[in-house]
């Protein structure tokens, strides 16, 4: 759906993921080949192999280099790859996300996982005293509109929002023992999606 290109063979190995009635029904229904590796050969699947040391060693370094806690494992991977679609390769000389959307990406609202940021809350949702700006933190980007997933510390919401500041100078010095950080809630909240607050440069 995402791709959109026609899946003619899924190379998989032994996993029991793979091998199961439903998978197969799956792909007997879209026409797709189905091959396996053998038991104990990586090397005959390398460049999935491959990517998976990369993907790995990257969402590590997203983690360790941010200061944020295992936590956020299940964001950090979206970011890695989100980033990584958007730049070349060295084996290849244009993205994948023009090899396969036949078109460049923009970069520029590209940031570091993790960065520093300022979520602006409309007037009309706060009141008279209320800060103009929470502050969150960077953990991904919002994949079918222009905007970002900011986690909420004070709330322990993610929330996916456009109008936001960054500073990126600042390193984040979290409490490895601060629970509020070993734990992400996924929570998408109404009052700050992107589609119902004006769009302004981030």
């Amino acid at each position: 759906m995402f791709l959109c290109r026609e899946i003619k063979c899924i190379r998989t190995d032994n996993g029991l993921e793979f091998i199961n009635e439903q998978f197969h029904n799956f792909c007997d229904e879209l026409g797709i080949k189905r091959e396996r590796t053998n038991t104990y050969t990586p090397q005959q699947n390398g460049v999935s192999e491959r990517f998976n040391y990369t993907f790995v060693d990257g969402i590590n370094v997203l983690l360790k280099d941010s200061g944020l806690g295992q936590g956020f494992w299940s964001e950090a991977p979206l970011h890695f790859v989100y980033t990584w679609n958007r730049i070349c390769h060295s084996n290849q000389s244009k993205t994948p996300f023009e090899l396969y959307g036949g078109k460049q990406p923009s970069i520029k609202h590209l940031k570091p996982f993790g960065c520093k940021a300022f979520v602006h809350t409309p007037k009309q949702l706060r009141k008279k005293l209320d800060a103009r700006f929470k502050s969150g933190i960077l953990v991904g980007y919002v994949l079918q509109t222009k905007g970002y997933r900011i986690w909420l510390p004070e709330s322990r919401k993610v929330i996916e929002i456009i109008n936001v500041r960054f500073d990126e100078s600042t390193p984040l010095k979290l409490d490895s023992n601060n629970h509020k950080f070993e734990r992400v809630e996924a929570v998408l909240d109404p009052d700050y999606v992107a589609n119902k607050i004006p769009l302004r440069a981030a």
